[in-house]
């Protein structure tokens, strides 16, 4: 697909100032993580998957751009958060995700205000931050109702072995000593909430592991790419780095939604 001229808006902020007030509250959020690991299902229960035949699908994940680059030490850490970008990266997620389901449940098309779907904030700090139901959301936001359920896909922010994060879709580019390491991602979570009651059955951080695979690291969805494909700005990057990017990602989310729903156990 063709990209025309930049119309998304950028902000740059500073990967080590981030870092330093990431670290300053790490108690606090992994505390945040606690709470809500324990309180988010991993997978739909049989018999609510018994009851599902109608499904809507929302994604409010691919119009923000995150390029992050990590430097040699943290001063020299950049972060460019990119708004408003309008590459149809929701569209191919909700058509993936539709091919994906369809056969098992009978997917209908729904229309929504994918704004207050848009976290979690910049900025997220853990244990007192308030977020508003995901099912309240669902039920303000999507049209139609009563479908039997509602399937959301939506920013996440996950943590690498590193302790560093990640947010959103993105490139990440990490500099040693002029030795390059770039890699396309997608951090996002997929939740699944009942049509009627708008209880949360299941959410999960997406995943590229299968599964049943408890070996092979972090599930993060993931592809390294050659240096070539970074540019220090979306605006600044050629027409043919950014239809890479925007390739990359789509078969990136495309990959992670089956590995995904096997692990909610929304298909086989």
């Amino acid at each position: 697909m063709p990209v025309s001229s930049p119309a998304f808006r950028s902000s740059r902020s500073s990967r080590s100032n981030q870092k330093r007030r990431k670290r300053s509250g790490i108690l606090a959020r992994f505390a945040a993580i606690l709470a809500l690991t324990a309180c988010a299902t991993q997978s739909v229960a049989p018999t609510d998957l018994a009851r599902i035949k109608t499904v809507g699908i929302v994604s409010a994940i691919g119009d923000v751009i995150i390029l992050n680059h990590v430097g040699t030490t943290a001063f020299t850490n950049d972060e460019e958060f990119n708004t408003k970008v309008d590459w149809g990266l929701d569209a191919a997620a909700v058509q993936s995700a539709a091919a994906k389901l369809d056969g098992r449940y009978e997917v209908r098309s729904v229309s929504y205000d994918a704004a207050p779907f848009a976290g979690p904030p910049r900025g997220f700090s853990g244990l007192f931050d308030k977020e508003r139901p995901l099912g309240e959301i669902v039920r303000d936001s999507v049209r139609p109702q009563g479908l039997d359920a509602y399937i959301v896909l939506r920013r996440d922010r996950q943590t690498l072995p590193n302790q560093d994060w990640l947010e959103g879709l993105g490139l990440d580019d990490h500099n040693f000593l002029g030795i390059h390491t770039d890699a396309i991602y997608a951090a996002y979570r997929v939740a699944v909430i009942d049509g009627r009651s708008m209880k949360v059955l299941a959410e999960m951080p997406a995943t590229s592991k299968e599964p049943g695979d408890y070996f092979s690291g972090p599930g993060l969805p993931m592809q390294p790419v050659d240096h070539s494909l970074w540019g220090d700005s979306l605006a600044t990057m050629s027409s043919e780095q950014q239809e890479k990017l925007q390739e990359g990602l789509r078969t990136l989310v495309d990959r992670s939604l089956t590995t995904t729903f096997r692990s909610l156990h929304l298909i086989d």
